[in-house]
């Protein structure tokens, strides 16, 4: 078999499966601390060579969008320092009542409230753009590797590398739009918590910042700990991947459609469908839930705590200076206490809450690696032929072939019976339909086209006045040129096209089977491959069996080569483990 992409240059990736895999083993609970270790740090490495894709070089466009919006954060922390002093000096005049000086402060607030509203959007605004930015740089490295000679077909086919769709389109997206909102999550709290530490210092001494870090200290430890139960990184990994097969599923839908629709399979792919989309609401309702359970412990550490905290920091400067201070200076420090500590702690929480976003972005960076680690060894690493294996050269027998004109004809016989007891049915009840301003179907025991014709959705006749009949036991070839309706007339035939005038009788659609030029394999066992449309269930009610399904088998796989090397029961991606000839038995 082919190396996988952890076999070699993405062996990184494979120990990042074996670190997910083992901290929820509890026979290997006892290395979990190691393997967290070593999945962080292949976590940063991995975002280390990302970033030097997003970001080549100090010349680039991304950097210079990384300036502006420091820039703006810079302005915005400056910006609030500023108003927090404002305030507190406006309640010190209104205490004072000091009523010209007060109307002068309210005045210059709201004059800097303009560019504040300014900042703040221009703010989101470079962030958007900065992700848009990450995500073309992204996808256009992996275009040049990825989309190159044959990588594309050995990512798919060779490589095992599932929904490669899901990850260079919806996964790169989400992955760069959360790097560029940490950057700002990250940048803007840090430099507040330099200058509002040092604003806060001036008033209440070192007492101040020792009581608040000392209890973000605790909050954050307690943080790793709740985060680390959670495992974030891998809810966000498995959701994204049941994204991917559900994004599959429409997508098979869609390039299947007339196959499928002459299988008369609507009913089955939605079950199909609606199958996925239920394991993806139950993993993300799961998801969900824990992250608000982790968010009632957010809040209480980082909002309602952390206000607690800052009651005891605003009674700092009241108790250590009774007697040197006049009230309206008081007032003051305390109003301005209380903005420093809003805007404090405001930037601390957001700091532990980034611990959050950071395994979310785990999640999404694991993603992004693989794919990134694949192309990058398609790109560098010389193909290798596959590892051969030696076989003894036997003649291959199928043992279901023994004795198989018997079961054909005890086959024969129970179909028959189940067809005449439609029949019957048929007499009693024989449909008619009449499409609205269209022909007629007549349900009858032949195929038969009286005065049709065909026209394309384009609006073009390609056949006129058409009738023939088709008795039973009766075969017939339809031939002619490219365009000529040859398809156009068994799409009338399987109601994919509307008819458009005349009278088609035709069996009913359990009475009629549809092969058509392409083969279609749908997502599923190999027993689902067999008995497409129907599901296991409808096929258990009507008394067919796995032995009956052999039987038929043997009549297009005589070598026995299917079975040999696969179960019923196995569920693969068969567009790709079945050869050309295979598909079409």
């Amino acid at each position: 078999q082919p190396a996988r992409p952890s076999d070699t240059a993405a062996a990184a990736s494979s120990s990042s499966s074996s670190s997910s895999s083992s901290s929820s083993s509890p026979s290997l609970a006892s290395d979990g601390t190691g393997e967290k270790r070593r999945g962080s740090g292949q976590f940063f490495q991995r975002l280390q060579a990302i970033f030097r894709i997003l970001v080549p070089s100090y010349l680039s466009k991304e950097f210079s969008i990384v300036l502006f919006l420091s820039a703006l954060l810079i302005a915005r922390t400056m910006l609030s320092v500023y108003l927090s002093d404002l305030i507190g000096t406006n309640i010190k005049h209104l205490v004072t009542k000091k009523w010209s000086k007060a109307l002068r402060g309210s005045l210059t607030f709201f004059l800097v409230s303009f560019p504040g509203a300014v900042i703040n959007s221009l703010i989101k605004h470079t962030s958007h753009i900065l992700a848009l930015k990450f995500r073309c740089r992204l996808s256009l490295h992996i275009n040049e590797s990825y989309i190159k000679g044959v990588n594309f077909y050995s990512a798919c086919n060779l490589r095992g590398m599932s929904d490669v769709d899901q990850r260079v389109t919806q996964d790169v997206q989400v992955f760069c739009e959360e790097i560029a909102d940490m950057y700002s999550a990250v940048f803007k709290p840090l430099l507040d918590i330099v200058l509002f530490t040092n604003q806060l210092g001036r008033v209440t001494g070192w007492q101040g910042p020792v009581l608040m870090y000392s209890y973000f200290a605790l909050s954050a430890w307690i943080k790793k700990i709740v985060n680390s139960k959670a495992r974030f990184s891998k809810l966000v990994s498995q959701e994204s991947q049941l994204e991917g097969k559900h994004r599959a599923a429409h997508q098979r839908l869609i390039t299947n459609s007339e196959e499928v629709a002459f299988y008369g399979g609507s009913t089955r792919e939605r079950t199909l469908i609606q199958d996925v989309l239920r394991k993806l609401y139950q993993f993300s309702k799961w998801h969900r839930n824990v992250r608000a359970l982790v968010g009632v412990g957010d809040q209480l550490l980082v909002k309602y705590w952390a206000s607690l905290a800052g009651y005891f920091v605003m009674w700092v400067p009241i108790l250590l200076n009774p007697s040197d201070k006049s009230t309206s200076e008081l007032t003051r420090d305390y109003v301005r206490v209380s903005r420093y500590l809003e805007n404090l702690a405001s930037a601390v929480g957001n700091l532990v809450l980034v611990i959050n976003q950071l395994a979310t972005v785990a999640g999404r960076t694991k993603r992004v690696s693989e794919i990134l680690e694949l192309v990058h060894e398609l790109e560098t690493q010389p193909r290798t032929p596959f590892t051969r294996r030696e076989f003894e050269s036997t003649e291959k027998t199928n043992p279901y072939l023994e004795g198989i004109d018997e079961w054909l004809a005890e086959w024969e016989q129970c179909s028959n019976s189940e067809r005449l007891a439609r029949k019957a049915c048929m007499k009693m009840h024989k449909p008619t339909r009449t499409l609205p301003g269209g022909g007629t179907y007549e349900q009858g025991e032949i195929i038969e086209f009286r005065d049709v014709d065909i026209v394309s959705p384009e609006g073009s006749v390609l056949a006129k006045d058409l009738s023939f009949k088709v008795e039973a036991q009766q075969n017939v070839m339809i031939t002619g040129p490219n365009g000529a309706g040859k398809s156009s007339l068994f799409r009338v035939i399987g109601e994919l096209w509307p008819l458009s005038c005349g009278t088609v009788v035709k069996p009913s659609s359990q009475d009629l089977l549809f092969v058509p030029q392409k083969p279609y394999l749908v997502d599923g066992t190999l027993r689902d491959q067999i008995i497409y449309p129907d599901s296991a269930a409808t096929m258990a009610n009507r008394g067919v069996t796995d032995d009956d399904l052999a039987h038929l088998l043997a009549l297009v796989d005589p070598a026995n080569d299917i079975l040999s090397t696969w179960s019923f029961d196995d569920d693969k991606d068969w567009f790709r483990a079945f050869s050309g000839g295979q598909k079409q038995r």
